[in-house]
């Protein structure tokens, strides 16, 4: 198989504590068996209601088994470090719950943090902040694959995914990290103290 990140690979991951049917991944590996890359997917978390087994039978029936492969949870503060071995993190949010639609999950921020770039799902919540990652983003329909094995064909191109990965570590470094959000966290807290006290005299 070509190394990943060059015209020829591309390395994908994805994890959670459990492996989902409801998570966007069917759609994903309907996708990887109509690239021109050879797309590989790794999905970490825990496959103890045989979800995992179910997506390496799709893989299998569309001839790509040998290019998906289940790994084990891991503690969350590894979460970063493991991510960074790829080239590309999925958010394949489903709309099944309106928390999924409103929702920004931990793994953007986690791929971020890692220097890795994002494929979302178009859930509302992904559609607002995708134009803030600009390159470090691509945004999918899960309903189309054909949509999704282009995506990851321009995301293989070599200067494509050099500058998406740029663009994350950057995102990473200078904005999405908790150093930073703690800091606006702590001034919101600062201020509705000043407002209650505000409010009291």
């Amino acid at each position: 198989m070509p190394a990943a990140g060059s015209v020829g690979g591309l390395r994908a991951y994805w994890f959670s504590q459990t492996i989902g049917l409801d998570r966007g991944l069917q759609s994903f590996i309907q996708a990887m068996a109509r690239t021109r890359t050879a797309v590989t997917l790794d999905v970490r978390g825990s496959n103890r209601w045989g979800h995992g087994d179910t997506l390496l039978a799709l893989a299998r029936d569309l001839g790509i088994a040998d290019r998906i492969k289940l790994l084990p949870l891991a503690p969350p503060q590894q979460m970063a470090r493991l991510a960074a071995d790829y080239d590309l993190g999925l958010s394949l949010e489903t709309e099944v719950t309106e928390s999924r639609r409103l929702c920004l999950t931990n793994k953007i921020f986690t791929y971020l943090l890692a220097g890795v770039p994002v494929l979302m799902s178009d859930t509302p919540a992904q559609r607002a902040l995708a134009p803030d990652l600009g390159a470090a983003a691509a945004m999918v329909s899960l309903s189309d694959p054909d949509g999704i094995a282009a995506a990851l064909d321009r995301l293989a191109s070599t200067a494509t995914l050099t500058s998406a990965k740029e663009m994350a570590a950057k995102l990473g470094r200078e904005r999405y990290n908790w150093d930073r959000e703690k800091g606006i966290l702590l001034d919101l807290v600062d201020k509705a103290f000043a407002r209650r006290d505000g409010d009291r005299s």
